[in-house]
């Protein structure tokens, strides 16, 4: 791509630029663009680093993110695109937003328009669309821009239509937002894509009830038991997340490949919490001392003893016993 094309040195933030604009306009000074979409949005576009570019394969990862107070930088506000740049040469466009906007603006429109017009995203040999929860509704709306796209999406909405989506009370000020017009339903948004994967909770029912909404035939439905409404956060916590976006742009991502991967989760203090919390709900006595043991190789605690040492009595009671204890992965997060 030719690289004076891509750079907009007059963009500026409207109004009084925070720090945050200022960091990210030097760096689209640098190395592509930075662009304010009206009051509330912005972009910033990161080339490829050649020097650490991992194959013959020119890919570009574009994420979906709400900036928060405190960001100041490329690497608080687009970690993953940042990491992927850094470590497979990847480049990155992050879009922003400022509030609970579900980058739904015409300037946001207009922004993704003139991409596709300018045949932006042909010059990538690979374009990836990643979002999680208001990001994941936007990463499916918007992926319509670049046919051909891959889609990961983390608990995404289909959309906050009160015709469409009235069972789903959250979101109150969101739900007076316009998801009718321009890349309006994000499953209908989808169909122009390579493929298509949701992450999220079964467990949750209203995210469940959106992920059922993407029915091409394209769309892989990955369930993430006992992750909560954030399962992005979640594969990044167990370590996994790069691994799945490096491989989904490959071609590679399928169901085995992703669940072999995820038993790191394992290693996840929270999610053992979660899971000791569900097996005892559930009476799953056998369950329950397997969670409570692993627990307790990270932390100690009376609850925990508790839970074990009555589970272990019932099993012992049944004539059962658990089988001898995994070394849990080295590398997995223990958060």
């Amino acid at each position: 791509m030719d690289e004076s094309s891509n750079r907009d040195e007059t963009a500026a933030p409207s109004g009084e630029a925070t720090a945050l604009d200022e960091a990210l306009e030097r760096l689209g000074q640098k190395f592509g663009f930075f662009r304010t979409l009206g009051r509330d949005h912005r972009a910033v576009y990161m080339e490829a680093d050649e020097a650490v570019l991992d194959d013959d394969q020119s890919t570009l990862f574009v994420s979906f993110v709400q900036t928060q107070e405190d960001d100041a930088s490329i690497a608080d506000v687009c970690p993953l695109g940042n990491h992927l740049r850094k470590s497979r040469g990847w480049a990155q466009l992050c879009v922003l937003a400022g509030s609970e906007s579900w980058f739904r603006a015409p300037e946001v429109y207009a922004f993704f328009d003139s991409l596709t017009d300018d045949g932006f995203f042909e010059g990538f040999d690979r374009v990836i669309f990643f979002g999680e929860r208001m990001g994941g509704y936007a990463a499916a709306a918007y992926s319509v821009a670049a046919p051909g796209a891959v889609v990961i999406a983390c608990s995404p909405q289909a959309t906050l239509t009160g015709s469409l989506a009235g069972w789903d009370g959250r979101y109150r000020e969101a739900r007076r937002l316009d998801f009718t017009s321009r890349y309006g339903y994000a499953p209908e948004m989808v169909d122009a894509a390579r493929e298509v994967f949701v992450f999220y909770d079964p467990y949750e029912r209203l995210d469940a009830i959106h992920a059922a909404l993407f029915k091409s035939d394209h769309t892989r439905m990955m369930p993430l038991r006992l992750q909560g409404p954030n399962t992005g956060a979640e594969m990044e916590v167990a370590g996994i997340l790069d691994e799945t976006v490096v491989a989904a742009a490959e071609g590679r991502l399928s169901a085995p490949v992703f669940y072999t991967m995820f038993r790191r989760r394992r290693a996840v203090r929270r999610y053992l919490r979660r899971l000791l919390a569900e097996t005892e709900q559930r009476e799953r006595t056998y369950l329950t001392a397997m969670a409570a043991r692993a627990i307790l190789t990270y932390m100690v605690g009376p609850q925990l003893k508790e839970a074990y040492k009555t589970a272990s009595l019932k099993l012992e009671k049944e004539g059962r016993s658990l089988p001898p204890m995994i070394e849990p992965p080295r590398k997995a997060a223990q958060a």
